[in-house]
């Protein structure tokens, strides 16, 4: 679907990527910003985010950006959370699981990412 209306597509949003800096060079959505969850809601930071179109937050899981997410809506923005973080955009993700030996991956959609150069 790609309605001229609708934000239905990912260069419908501005996608503000919180991870940390090292996770987000190692692979990002192309065109992400990158601002750390804990700096977001500084003044400086508030300015670089556009009121006029839809915000997809990103981070590991979506957990993280849910929080965001639910500040910039309080504050006025059009916020979303791209379900289940970078491990939905990702082709594998390895997680630990019940401990730190233990593992399993998680299968994402394999996705395009770009990297700091």
């Amino acid at each position: 679907m790609n309605d001229d209306d609708a934000a239905d597509e990912i260069d419908d949003f501005f996608i503000l990527d919180i991870r940390k800096p090292l996770d987000y060079c190692a692979g990002h959505i192309a065109g992400a910003v990158n601002i750390l969850f804990e700096e977001v809601a500084k003044p400086e930071n508030l300015a670089r985010l556009p009121m006029d179109m839809p915000i997809l937050v990103v981070c590991y899981t979506g957990h993280t950006a849910s929080q965001i997410n639910s500040i910039l809506n309080l504050l006025g923005y059009n916020a979303w959370t791209l379900r289940f973080g970078m491990t939905s955009w990702r082709e594998v993700t390895p997680t630990k699981v019940s401990s730190p030996s233990d593992s399993q991956d998680i299968f994402g959609a394999d996705l395009p990412m770009q990297t700091c150069e």
